[in-house]
């Protein structure tokens, strides 16, 4: 998930309502009359001490007796008939010289920047009060006792899944109290609203974490109902509001297609639920399973990729489907971070992703179609290898414990004695047994990705093929595909890739230089890109995060106090 996001400009809250509205600006015309509940300001030269009655009464009388003084001279006033029929008369229209331009354009200029300076004020005081606002009603709900109840989170993205994902939010029920066969709150929110870092369901969830965490009462139950990237929205939002991580757990329900992070805790039973059914039947067996379910531990990654000097990065524009350059404050960026759940990945598998990302549709059967067309279409076209683009990949960087995991240096490798990378069109790190839409690729692997110089050293590696992948134990496990071929058998032949590496990192993969034209692909948890002049990769531990779990792919994970 892309770590830096864009702001909204959107002003939410009860405060929002008294913002100037532009369209009933232009429309307004002077009005000297007052009117409703609306209250006159005080006259400037009110004497001190004299109330606004009192002081208008005298106003009043002393503007009379000038008048009536007026009369007895035969000055011009409202008594004589020939004045008043002139007085009645429009004044004549006197047409003012206008501004030099110079002046015009200043001026325009001022005014311009004085009413984006009160909207910007405004918009900041909408935002306290909104936020202020928000955190009161998450108090306010947090205040009951929460050791009679099982507490329940649902953030739902609405379009996951061809919109299907609306199904938690069409029917307006927005809280939900069951007795059978637990006692629980639901609380269910759209994971769109509200301002990020404020969204009102986080709020609540903070408010309710911390009395769980004082009380010592059960684990909240934190339901996702979308694909994996609204699990890293969730996670993300947690994280940004100051929720406390160690009392919650989540689950998914999923939407949409791939889905590895549910299909990895086994929650894709429950793909594209409909809640509300009849007797609330699946809504019930949800919450049924995620009362049952383990808790356990999942790692969470951050992944930075650099570029050198003129590099760039594309990605499709989800709406246009179109290539863009990703670009900060209109220049190209020359470095994204992201906090990385699944996978990473670099090679022809990401070429094949950003075709299939350029014709996505809302059919998942059309989906599955175009991503093979996407791989036929890559595998009667020339494909750059790992080999031509790496440098290689070093464990624990800058550390005495610094490891050359691999090299694609022929003389390096034969001089060093390092492994040396076999020929490979896809390099992946591994967070969880699943990928590319639910394969498992690590457990049924028999062979290594690298070539050893020495027979002690290769008697040594293929230990590796002994080791287990285990969600949460703080490690990551890198596997290579040799070509096109291997990654489609491994749908039908498991067992294609190649182990290269399992460990603690973090790791650092170094690029050759390389030519303008060349274009390099990566994705991470299949949000797929394109890049010119890669400098390095950089993979570290970031945070581990609870997780209910109901069937686990692979060995068990590590195990959370539930």
């Amino acid at each position: 998930m892309l770590s830096v996001r864009r702001a909204t400009g959107t002003l939410e809250g009860p405060s929002a309502a008294w913002l100037p509205n532009p369209k009933a600006e232009s429309s307004m015309k002077l009005n000297t009359s007052f009117s409703g509940d609306v209250t006159p300001p005080p006259c400037p030269e009110s004497p001190t001490g004299t109330s606004q009655d009192a002081f208008a009464s005298q106003s009043f009388k002393h503007s009379l007796g000038r008048q009536q003084d007026s009369v007895a001279k035969g000055e011009e006033s409202w008594a004589h008939p020939a004045k008043t029929a002139e007085s009645n008369l429009p004044p004549p229209i006197v047409k003012a010289a206008a501004p030099p331009a110079g002046l015009r354009g200043s001026l325009m200029a001022a005014a311009a920047a004085a009413a984006k300076g009160a909207i910007e004020k405004a918009a900041a005081a909408s935002a306290i009060a909104a936020a202020a606002n928000t955190e009161a009603e998450a108090a306010l709900d947090a205040s009951e006792d929460i050791t009679e109840f099982y507490h329940v989170f649902v953030f739902t993205n609405p379009t996951s899944g061809g919109n299907k994902a609306a199904a938690f939010t069409k029917t307006a029920v927005s809280r939900l109290t069951l007795a059978d066969p637990y006692r629980v709150k639901i609380f269910i929110y759209d994971i769109r609203d509200g301002p990020s870092g404020n969204k009102p369901g986080f709020q609540l969830l903070k408010a309710i974490a911390n009395k769980v965490a004082a009380q010592g009462a059960p684990t909240i139950r934190v339901l996702v109902a979308g694909g994996d990237g609204t699990v890293m929205w969730c996670l993300s939002e947690m994280k940004s509001t100051g929720v406390n991580g160690e009392v919650c757990a989540i689950g998914v329900v999923p939407y949409g297609t791939g889905n590895d992070f549910s299909n990895a805790f086994g929650w894709n039973s429950f793909n594209a639920a409909n809640p509300f059914d009849s007797s609330l039947h699946t809504l019930r067996s949800i919450l049924d399973h995620c009362m049952k379910a383990s808790v356990v531990y999942h790692d969470l990654w951050s992944v930075r990729v650099c570029l050198r000097p003129g590099g760039h990065f594309t990605k499709i524009n989800s709406t246009t489907r179109k290539k863009e350059v990703v670009e900060s404050a209109g220049r190209p960026v020359e470095e994204l971070f992201f906090t990385m759940s699944n996978y990473f990945s670099m090679g022809v598998e990401s070429r094949i992703g950003r075709g299939f990302d350029r014709h996505r549709t809302k059919s998942q059967t059309l989906n599955k179609m175009r991503y093979g067309i996407e791989g036929l279409k890559k595998f009667v076209t020339h494909t750059t290898s790992i080999n031509q683009i790496v440098m290689g990949l070093t464990a624990m960087p800058g550390t005495p414990e610094e490891q050359l995991i691999f090299t694609t240096d022929k003389n390096q490798a034969k001089e060093k004695q390092v492994p040396l990378l076999k020929k490979t069109a896809t390099l992946v790190a591994l967070n969880i047994p699943s990928f590319s839409g639910g394969n498992d690729i690590w457990a049924p692997s028999k062979k290594l990705a690298a070539f050893f110089s020495d027979k002690p050293r290769q008697k040594q590696a293929k230990e590796l093929l002994k080791v287990p992948q285990q969600m949460g134990d703080g490690k990551l496990e890198f596997m290579t595909f040799k070509n096109i071929p291997s990654m489609g058998m491994e749908f039908m032949l498991r067992g294609r890739g190649s182990r290269l590496h399992s460990g603690k990192g973090p790791w650092e993969i170094c690029f050759k230089p390389l030519d303008d034209k060349l274009r390099v692909y990566f994705q991470t948890d299949g949000e797929f890109f394109q890049l010119t002049q890669p400098a390095s990769v950089t993979v570290a531990h970031d945070r581990r995060v609870r997780v209910l779990a109901l069937k686990l792919k692979g060995k068990q994970a590590v195990q959370a106090d539930p």
